[in-house]
């Protein structure tokens, strides 16, 4: 399903890795082997944006993630309008210069 989103015009600029190390992308000082299941990035500087993430994700990670500057959507497995959710949040954090909490 990501992959059919990003085929889109508007998110040429967009990539995403899986199965990505928390540490790798919050730098906590820790060693943290924590995985999280998507990271969308910018192309440009390869600066990750949003993470997408089954519901059940673990609050310290919520936390050490948006103190960096990344945020984090929660889908609900079974939800009919996870495409919707995800590209209202690829529009709200990497097209809108207001971003609000996911």
């Amino acid at each position: 399903m990501l992959e059919d989103i990003l085929k889109d015009h508007r998110y040429r600029h967009l990539r995403f890795r899986y199965d990505v190390r928390l540490s790798d992308l919050a730098k906590t000082g820790e060693t943290d082997n924590t995985i999280v299941a998507f990271v969308l990035y910018n192309v440009f500087g390869n600066k990750p944006g949003l993470i997408i993430e089954a519901s059940e994700s673990e609050r310290e990670k919520d936390l050490s993630v948006k103190e960096n500057g990344i945020y984090i959507l929660k889908l609900h497995i079974g939800d009919a309008d996870q495409d919707k959710r995800i590209i209202e949040s690829i529009e709200r954090v990497f097209f809108s210069t207001f971003k609000k909490d996911l």
